[in-house]
């Protein structure tokens, strides 16, 4: 493993990784919306996926929460986590894999971007102020009907959820910037957030991922193990990364999402996907 730490320290390392990660996300949100289980497959993914990711701590040297406010910052990503994990369902539910995976991830990159220069000291530049206004000219697109109209109603949770992946990002952030170790980081963060998705979800539905686990489980630990893979990967890319670097060039998997999008059999409007490339030339515009 100190071979993988030392080409950490590379940033084509870091943004490779941060790729990786993205095409891994954007596949497993994929998974949960392949049927119409989505609370299902959700619950049983985030389960399987805090399994995987306490396998992977042995892998992982160093002390998981050294610090005292490290571990503070991973409660926090874990309720941060929890609010991700319960309004994804409805974002899912509501709307499209490929316009909800857009607002969601366009609408974290915005409040990120926003918090992370004056309050984490990111360097801001030109092409990132272009970028950024692209990103909100994106998402204003993706939500205009064929009517001319803003459908925000059915977007609502998409843009909720938004709030709470900014929310994780920025304290996995926090976390590492307190070294923080990957693996716990995030088994950790599942740990606090699971319990409070079931919770929310209802007994009727662990019933139901009971049965499904016992007919079908393939997808649920196919999609854990992506799950994991993907944030873990992510962390380790984000530790040597800023923030708003970090999440700009991970929602580069809004493009990939459209394509799972088409492959799950869903319609794509022209204004969404003018608005999903648009949000993705901001975001590789302020990336790069």
């Amino acid at each position: 493993m100190d071979s993988l730490y030392d080409l950490r320290d590379n940033k084509y390392m870091a943004t490779l990784l941060l790729v990786t990660s993205a095409f891994l996300h954007a596949l497993w949100n994929a998974l949960a919306k392949k049927n119409k289980n989505i609370e299902i497959n959700l619950m049983g993914i985030m389960a399987a996926a805090s399994f995987f990711g306490l396998a992977a701590i042995p892998f992982f040297p160093g002390e998981a929460f050294p610090h005292g406010l490290s571990f503070w910052w991973a409660l926090a990503a874990g309720l941060f986590e929890a609010g991700y994990m319960i309004t994804l369902v409805h974002a899912l539910k509501e709307t499209s894999l490929g316009l909800s995976y857009t607002i969601m991830r366009g609408g974290a990159m915005v409040i990120v971007w926003f918090i992370s220069i004056p309050f984490l000291n990111e360097p801001i530049h030109i092409k990132s102020v272009f970028g950024i206004l692209l990103v909100l000219g994106g998402l204003i697109l993706s939500n205009i009907r064929l009517d001319g109209k803003l459908n925000l109603k059915q977007v609502r949770w998409s843009y909720l959820c938004a709030l709470f992946i900014a929310g994780y990002h920025l304290s996995y952030g926090r976390a590492l910037d307190m070294h923080a170790q990957s693996a716990s980081l995030f088994a950790f963060s599942l740990i606090i957030g699971i319990p409070l998705f079931f919770y929310f979800s209802g007994r009727e539905k662990i019933i139901e991922l009971k049965n499904v686990m016992k007919t079908a489980p393939s997808i649920i630990i196919i999609g854990g193990a992506f799950c994991a893979a993907s944030f873990i990967i992510f962390l380790i890319g984000l530790k040597h990364s800023g923030a708003g670097y970090a999440i700009t060039l991970r929602n580069t998997s809004i493009i990939i999402a459209q394509i799972f999008s088409l492959i799950i059999g869903e319609k794509l409007s022209r204004q969404q996907i003018a608005g999903a490339a648009i949000v993705f030339l901001g975001a590789a515009l302020m990336t790069f």
